[in-house]
């Protein structure tokens, strides 16, 4: 069942099931990649405000959570990043859309990370709602995992079911770590049955964007709002 759920997923996702680990939920992979790399005092880097949980697993793996604030407009300002701050650095946390923020992660961003020496995740949780994705750089680059989710558009969140998509060096080490059922057969029947509906959920999607649009348009025309851009729900 999990190696029919791995080729649905690649089948979404556009890429080989032998670069997909199905978890419960995409934090089961951030705590994966963690064990995987982390040893105790090792630092991840991340970039805040962004998703909380990432320093409460961080932190259980023994690791160190090293938080760089955003600029104003909450992008990442790599100018003030020199040497010093990827001392000890072994992985760096990106989110995009950016939770709670909604503004995506820029390609020159993305690239100035992966030139480094470390493991780049970048979490595309709400990323039917952006469908802006950075899954085609997992081939050339071997540091690089994307996770997503079928939590937000999929409304998954109760079953607890995600994915990452990396190169198949760094699936076949973390499929070593990995509990081999803890993907509930629940959660891999109803994801069936969301990727059979796609159309379903493309629709809501193009629904809500037109509603998040809409709604920015109408804020902005109070003075007493600064109104920031969304990619986001």
């Amino acid at each position: 069942a999990q190696k029919t759920t791995r080729q649905s997923i690649a089948g979404y996702a556009g890429c080989q099931p032998e670069n997909i680990v199905a978890g419960a939920g995409a934090d089961e992979l951030i705590d994966l990649i963690c064990r995987l790399v982390l040893n105790k005092g090792d630092k991840v880097l991340t970039f805040t405000p962004t998703f909380s949980y990432y320093s409460h697993v961080v932190e259980l793996n023994s690791g160190k959570m090293v938080e760089i604030e955003r600029d104003k407009n909450y992008n990442i300002d790599i100018s003030v990043l020199d040497d010093k701050a990827f001392e000890g650095v072994k992985v760096v946390l990106l989110c995009s859309p950016n939770n709670p923020s909604g503004n995506l992660l820029e390609k020159e961003v993305l690239d100035f990370f992966i030139e480094k020496d470390m493991i780049v995740v970048v979490d595309e949780a709400y990323y039917e709602f952006s469908r802006n994705s950075f899954i085609d750089k997992i081939n050339e680059h071997n540091n690089l995992i994307i996770l997503r989710t079928f939590s937000k558009c999929f409304g998954l969140a109760g079953l607890r079911v995600g994915y990452g998509v990396m190169s198949q060096q760094l699936q076949s080490a973390i499929m070593k770590l990995k509990p081999p059922y803890s993907v509930n057969m629940a959660a891999e029947v109803a994801l069936q049955a969301c990727l059979k509906n796609q159309k379903v959920f493309t629709a809501q999607v193009d629904e809500m964007i037109k509603t998040r649009d809409t709604t920015i348009e109408k804020l902005k025309q109070s003075d007493k709002l600064e109104v920031f851009p969304s990619c986001s729900n």
